[in-house]
């Protein structure tokens, strides 16, 4: 079975580009850096505080994102006043909307007036956090935010197995040709869930998508390196960073997939290559000390 906020993260990056936290009412700002751990963003520092200034672009036209898993719901309604549906908690008096779930992480995801300001001026920072790197005040593991949604109001569900049910309450009638799920018709009403991973409905103010980018190296390493899994920045270090072609570059959903393996068994890269083959750890150590002839440039 697959993780909740595994398949959050597949879905969601796939359709829209963008990183979505398992935490939504979590604020996320620009110019904050920190760890990204199992889809859980952690503030350590801010650029203003490690003396990188930088300038915003406002987004000057906000729009509405939307997406849910294909074949993964069905959709009842009920209009205030008529009679209750058997086995909904929807009162008699009241309208409302049930969400039946056919399968485990089934995703409905509705933002209303996002807006998505981005940072600008990108290549000071590159420039200033390589440098921090080299003098040993910036962590390679650290990422940057430099983008962020920032929704008026947002919904979302996420199923943890097929009999997953949603029964949202509203205080008005609403539009059940084009049900607005992020309308203030469901804010702060008794709804009632069963089996989901997550249900806000119609939260205000939050920020439920954001773009990381973490120092990276485009320098080519030796094919025996590449073979154990080894990526260019286990091997970096700051007095050798000159030679890496060091950038800022955006975390994709496979390093993100990446690090969470590696958090089941949190050794050094390196480490654990050779110990899944101990017959490999002369050949790597023969061949560590020539692998900076491969360069793409």
């Amino acid at each position: 079975m697959k993780a909740p906020n595994k398949a959050y993260l597949r879905e969601i990056r796939r359709e829209f580009g963008y990183i979505p936290t398992w935490e939504p009412t979590k604020k996320i700002v620009l110019g904050t850096v920190g760890v990204f751990k199992k889809n859980v963003f952690t503030k350590l520092h801010e650029l203003k505080e490690l003396g990188i200034n930088f300038e915003i672009e406002t987004d000057h036209a906000p729009g509405n994102l939307e997406y849910t898993s294909p074949n993964g719901f069905s959709i009842t309604t009920k209009a205030a006043g008529a009679p209750r549906i058997p086995g909904s908690s929807i009162p008699d008096d009241k309208a409302g909307v049930i969400f039946d779930f056919h399968r485990e992480n089934t995703i409905i995801f509705k933002v209303n007036d996002a807006n998505t300001p981005v940072i600008k001026n990108l290549d000071h920072i590159q420039h200033e956090v390589i440098r921090l790197y080299k003098e040993g005040r910036w962590n390679r593991e650290w990422v940057l935010v430099t983008e962020a949604v920032y929704a008026n109001r947002c919904t979302l569900l996420i199923s943890t197995h097929r009999n997953a049910k949603a029964e949202l309450i509203a205080n008005n009638e609403f539009n059940v040709g084009d049900i607005d799920l992020t309308s203030e018709v469901f804010q702060n009403n008794q709804h009632a869930f069963r089996g989901l991973a997550v249900n806000l409905v119609a939260q205000q103010n939050i920020s439920p998508l954001f773009k990381l980018v973490q120092l990276k190296s485009s320098k080519r390493i030796a094919p025996v390196l590449r073979s154990m899994d080894v990526e260019p920045m286990d091997l970096v270090t700051p007095a050798t960073s000159d030679q890496f072609n060091l950038y800022l570059g955006e975390v994709t959903f496979e390093e993100i997939v990446k690090q969470e393996e590696e958090l089941l068994a949190p050794q050094d890269v390196l480490q654990r290559a050779m110990q899944i083959d101990p017959r490999r750890e002369t050949q790597l150590s023969s061949r560590t000390e020539g692998q900076l002839q491969y360069n793409m440039h």
